[in-house]
């Protein structure tokens, strides 16, 4: 018993605003989302204002890859923040900043009747559910892109590259099929980075290359430029036939 009272010291305690505890749906969280930020604020709370995925998805059971959909909704929906720190010691350190989240709690509509905000948030709730339904098959293939960038890396994404992938599709328009083509001629190449993936995406998109075919016309054009300028080289290497004449 001593040991478990020397645990619960030693962990300490994280407190939650009443206030926060009865809106968070009026701000358009659902219950996995409210789950996430708690456990990210008693991190917080500890010091640690980045915490590893890991120790999330196994202090609550959801894998890690949902929980980089939450962060991404999280995020997508102006409730949560990544910001880039400089420390005391001057390096710099990636943080999870939820003063977006406050910002709504402070402006929601006190004043209006609460039966109100209770209807008005299950239509929300179902306009959303039939929103969901309808974006499945969006959702699988954004998942899919998560895990074959992944697969390809050989680890993990941090939550900064699922931003940075959410925002080719969500901001930037990159199709699906130009994102993973995109990671096909990074893993050619052997460089298996989200930049060099940009500059990929970037490059196609000033050529107006928007389309696998597009890409593949691309390919075979440049294919048939190098190819004729290697063989001119090798002409001028050779030189030009030189007539040889019989002496007496």
């Amino acid at each position: 018993m001593d040991n478990f009272a020397k645990r619960i010291i030693d962990d300490g305690q994280t407190s939650i605003s009443n206030l926060l505890l009865s809106k968070y749906a009026s701000l358009g969280m659902n219950n996995e989302e409210f789950v996430i930020y708690l456990q990210i604020k008693s991190f917080i709370d500890r010091g640690n204002r980045f915490p590893d995925i890991e120790i999330i998805s196994n202090n609550t059971g959801i894998d890690k890859n949902h929980i980089y959909e939450i962060l991404h909704n999280l995020i997508k929906n102006k409730i949560m923040q990544i910001k880039t720190i400089e420390l005391s010691n001057g390096k710099t350190s990636d943080v999870y900043d939820f003063s977006l989240l406050y910002d709504k709690l402070a402006n929601l509509d006190y004043d209006s009747n609460d039966n109100e905000l209770v209807n008005k948030n299950s239509i929300n709730n179902v306009a959303k559910s039939i929103r969901t339904d309808s974006d499945d098959t969006d959702k699988l293939e954004r998942k899919d892109v998560f895990q074959k960038i992944e697969q390809e890396f050989g680890r993990s994404l941090s939550p900064i590259e699922l931003e940075t992938i959410s925002q080719w599709i969500d901001s930037d328009d990159y199709s699906f099929e130009m994102i993973l083509l995109a990671l096909k001629e990074s893993v050619l190449n052997q460089v298996r980075s989200l930049k060099y993936m940009d500059r990929i995406l970037l490059n196609w998109e000033k050529s107006n290359i928007r389309t696998p075919y597009e890409v593949e016309m691309n390919r075979k054009k440049r294919n048939e430029v190098a190819y004729k300028k290697n063989s001119t080289n090798k002409k001028v290497e050779q030189g030009p036939d030189i007539p040889i004449f019989k002496l007496d």
